[in-house]
């Protein structure tokens, strides 16, 4: 018999481990056993207590797993340290078990520990808006940008003509757009903001228009409380607000008196962090415990990490790299990174140009679970993703 080579699989969930298993025809009453075993996490954790991260070391080590932590932490105990946690899902569980009968804040980061496993491992309840069925994970959604302001980064702005924004809405629909988002105050770096009077002013004559026809869900662009009314009375499916609740929260309970979605945006004045990640996953807890306490509905909720809002390029590449820590948080995912400044800075082109390092962010983001991709360029965007829903989102693994 000819010796084959063995093969390293890139297995991107739990359904794909699952189906290798079957193949090679593993029992089915094992497979629950199995894949805590074959499933890997590495936690970086931040700011332990010494005594925290000597319990967590000798625990992890006890159950086959882990920890890496600074020597300070080791010969002087002396100072908090970040640590790096390498367990088989099967090991995480057992040590987090543990972890629940520990001091030094040990119960609360374990459970936090749990939780991100099992929103990474799970799927995001199914949402309807206009009628529609989102079925997260089964493919990736295309969300298509109407800029109605004089300004607008990439170019495309629409202000100065209604009956061309509706065309662009319509062509966006025939190729393939599952939503369409409409703003009228541009967020671009150095933008000169406008009154909620003069925004609306922009919005009104085209979602007049275009919400009798739409036959996909319309999503409203605006962090002010009073457009979000207005847009709502005139019936857009969703809200999407890229200060996530923070400068106007009583757009929760607007959201959830009128039955629509939210989309909630992590955003920073400044690009200031300790610990860029963490700050921006508690930034975003907080936004959707906004919604959730104003009685928004979690099937409602979609969750957006604010690429190029309040982040530097750097935190962009960063973002994209670390993906499914933001997919742990439980909700469908939003990445809107069409034509932005980050890819400029690596291709060197204007935002008119940037479409195909635009279509190779979107197909890292499809690879790293996002749900939906806001973009400017629809067609060519939505190829991406047919190609990418087909490696990553397809039942055929080898």
């Amino acid at each position: 018999m000819k010796f084959l080579p063995p093969v390293l699989l890139s297995l991107h969930s739990k359904r794909e481990l699952d189906q290798v298993f079957m193949e090679i025809g593993a029992h089915q009453d094992s497979l629950s056993i199995l894949e805590r075993k074959g499933r890997y996490y590495i936690f970086r954790l931040y700011d332990l207590r010494p005594q925290a991260a000597l319990i967590l070391k000798q625990e992890a080590l006890a159950r086959g797993a882990e920890l890496a932590i600074s020597w300070d932490t080791i010969s002087t105990r002396e100072g908090p340290t970040d640590a790096l946690l390498m367990a088989t899902e099967s090991q995480l569980f057992s040590l987090c078990e543990k972890l629940r009968a520990q001091p030094f804040e040990l119960f609360p980061l374990a459970e936090k520990m749990e939780r991100v496993v099992r929103n990474l491992n799970g799927t995001p309840p199914p949402s309807s808006f206009r009628g529609q069925a989102f079925n997260w994970g089964k493919r990736t959604f295309i969300m298509g940008v109407i800029n109605l302001t004089p300004d607008s980064f990439s170019g495309d702005g629409l202000f100065s003509s209604i009956d061309r924004a509706l065309q662009r809405a319509e062509e966006m629909i025939a190729n393939g757009a599952d939503i369409i988002d409409v703003g009228a105050e541009s967020t671009r770096p150095g933008h000169t903001p406008v009154s909620a009077e003069e925004e609306w002013k922009r919005l009104e004559p085209f979602l007049k228009e275009f919400l009798s026809e739409a036959t996909v869900p319309v999503s409203l662009d605006t962090y002010k409380a009073e457009v979000a009314a207005r847009g709502l009375e005139l019936g857009v499916d969703m809200i999407n607000d890229i200060w996530g609740l923070k400068r106007s929260p009583e757009i929760a309970h607007l959201v959830k008196e009128s039955g629509a979605g939210l989309i909630l945006m992590h955003n920073k004045e400044e690009p200031n962090y300790q610990h860029f990640l963490p700050e921006v996953i508690q930034g975003l807890e907080k936004s959707v415990e906004m919604a959730l306490e104003a009685g928004v509905p979690q099937e409602k909720i979609i969750v957006d990490p604010g690429f190029g809002f309040g982040k530097t390029a750097e935190h962009g590449y960063q973002m994209l790299k670390n993906l499914r820590a933001f997919r742990s948080l439980g909700f469908p995912l939003l990445i809107g990174i069409s034509r932005k400044s980050f890819i400029g800075k690596i291709t060197g082109k204007p935002p008119q140009e940037r479409i195909m390092g635009t279509a190779a962010y979107c197909a890292l983001a499809i690879e790293g679970g996002c749900d939906i991709l806001r973009v400017h360029d629809v067609p060519e965007i939505k190829e991406v993703a047919l190609v990418c829903d087909r490696i990553f989102r397809s039942q055929d693994i080898v």
